[in-house]
């Protein structure tokens, strides 16, 4: 660890759009993703937008441009969003993984902690994103949570699969300060 630095999305809120959901390195820019929580009935997963930082500059504020649909802005208050919160939003932390034959992998979890499927999608852009095929399921009931599953590609593993973590949580309490491994994250292996 070296240092915080403040990010465009510093100290806004969820409702501000937290950009660091996902990076992806292409070329000569770093793509960020961002996440925004979105009020309306039934919204529970979260709306994702995408910055992109000439490689190497992720700390200079100005350097920073926000696609619009269309182009890129310096102004984060022109961003689009890439993913609409409704009717399956995603979850504040996902997946982006490039893939060997060209395009990149989308995984997430629709709905947030409130979903039940582990979702995956492909594309041949950063700029639309697609997740809206189940792989795993992985339902929140009750006092127990799932959210934020995260891809692991440094992690080869036999047959092409994707070794995947999920955070794992209990709304209860005393569960969680009883029982401290409840909160570790769950390993599994989405297939190839």
């Amino acid at each position: 660890f070296d240092q915080m630095a403040r990010t465009p999305s510093s100290g806004m809120g969820d409702g501000g759009g937290e950009y660091g959901a996902a990076l992806v390195q292409q070329e000569a820019f770093t793509y960020v993703y961002g996440t925004k929580k979105v009020a309306g009935d039934l919204v529970f997963g979260r709306a994702v937008t995408v910055a992109r930082v000439p490689a190497g500059s992720l700390l200079e504020q100005s350097t920073w441009r926000y696609w619009t649909g269309s182009s890129w802005s310096p102004r984060k208050a022109d961003e689009a969003m890439v993913v609409k919160a409704a009717p399956r939003g995603w979850t504040t932390v996902f997946s982006v993984v490039p893939q060997p034959s060209g395009g990149f992998r989308f995984i997430t979890k629709a709905d947030d902690y409130l979903g039940r499927d582990v979702v995956t999608g492909s594309s041949s852009s950063l700029l639309r994103p697609v997740a809206n095929t189940a792989t795993q399921a992985y339902p929140s009931l009750g006092s127990e949570v799932f959210y934020n599953p995260l891809a692991h590609p440094e992690a080869r593993l036999a047959g092409g699969g994707l070794l995947m973590t999920i955070c794992h949580n209990s709304t209860d309490l005393p569960t969680v300060l009883g029982h401290a491994d409840f909160y570790k994250p769950r390993l599994f292996t989405l297939p190839a």
